[in-house]
């Protein structure tokens, strides 16, 4: 262990003493820094680390991804850093302005996913992580599954706040464009949500759901192409943990299979995906109707609202090109919500129920 720190070259995240703070919780010296995509590359005289912002409330979270890569570490195929305990065996960290977790680095190389045969690797890789998931979270103590589970509670939440964002705005002495935009569009972001709901009550609501969670209890939460990389082994990895989330595994699939199809635009994407994870874990019939439950759901629409509204953590000159942003990808995903029962159906023999307005 290194006694002294030496200079580090600064970087745009604002904590001034980084090099006492590592040396004082972790005994290492930073040799050099850098701000990549929002982490800090540290290169310490004991290696090299990554150094991420702590979310709010996320200690539990960050315990869940150190349990599932203590589990992880006993395949060679998979891995997922685990948060590097201090001196002092705590987790996370208090900076100056943030609160930190320290992480092993991963080299490795950006999965560019251009084909059908990337897709399916990405979808395997997927499916290996529910797959350990579901071990971890039988003997975790950090969450009560069953009770985190609840889809039509936490929808309904969602509706009534998107009703007191419609309410705010109609009241408004004086409203910006965003409030016109978003009055423009209630209307059929809260139609989503009561036909998000309807469909979901009429196969079989939160128990089916529950059912399912003998496959998988845990959602990486932000599985997009900039979180795949090849590692120096050639194994394809999964990287920023921070967003992991008690749930089905159905609701990461509807949002990857959403995914896929807005950077392809190619229905046929779907029944390859779909394909390449069963090659790891079987679906039941269940968990198809579960995935178009949940694409039903304009939960992308209804995060930025939440940023605009709730947190008022998009600034005003922005915030409308981001919500029309979204409005754009609703659209997209209209057009997946017509095609995803006849893939379904023609790849798999799966009949699910329809939308009766989108037939």
């Amino acid at each position: 262990m290194g006694s002294t720190a030496r200079s580090v070259k600064r970087t745009d995240i604002d904590e001034p003493r980084l090099a006492e703070l590592i040396q004082h919780h972790y005994g290492l010296t930073i040799e050099s820094s850098e701000t990549i995509g929002g982490i800090i590359r540290l290169e310490t005289d004991q290696g090299r680390y990554a150094l991420k912002r702590v979310r709010p409330r996320a200690e539990d979270r960050w315990l869940l991804i150190e349990e599932l890569g203590s589990y992880t570490d006993e395949t060679d195929l998979l891995y997922i850093p685990r948060p590097v305990r201090t001196k002092r065996n705590l987790l996370t960290i208090n900076g100056f302005h943030s609160r930190y977790v320290l992480l092993d680095w991963i080299e490795g190389e950006p999965f560019l996913i251009r084909s059908k045969r990337d897709w399916g690797l990405a979808a395997r890789l997927l499916a290996e992580i529910h797959r350990a998931s579901r071990s971890i979270m039988e003997s975790s103590e950090q969450v009560n599954i069953p009770k985190a589970i609840a889809w039509s509670k936490d929808w309904d939440k969602m509706k009534k706040q998107m009703h007191l964002y419609h309410t705010a705005a109609s009241w408004a002495t004086k409203t910006h464009d965003m409030d016109q935009l978003w009055l423009r569009h209630s209307p059929y972001i809260e139609g989503m949500i009561d036909a998000a709901l309807s469909y979901l009550e009429r196969i079989g609501g939160d128990e089916v759901c529950r059912d399912t969670l003998r496959y998988s209890q845990l959602c990486h939460g932000s599985v997009y192409a900039r979180n795949f990389l090849v590692d120096e082994q050639g194994y394809l990895q999964l990287v920023d943990w921070d967003r992991l989330e008690v749930d089905v595994r159905s609701r990461e699939l509807a949002s990857f299979l959403q995914y896929a199809y807005g950077k392809t635009r190619n229905a046929e994407t779907i029944p390859v995906i779909l394909a390449a994870y069963q090659d790891v874990s079987s679906l039941t019939e269940a968990e198809y109707a579960l995935i178009y439950a949940r694409s039903i759901l304009p939960d992308r629409s209804i995060r930025i609202l939440n940023q605009i509204y709730g947190g008022q953590t998009v600034p005003l000159e922005q915030a409308e090109i981001r919500f029309r942003r979204e409005l754009n990808k609703e659209e997209i995903k209209e057009q997946w919500l017509r095609t995803y029962p006849t893939q379904v159906e023609e790849a798999f023999g799966v009949k699910i129920p329809r939308l009766e307005w989108l037939s």
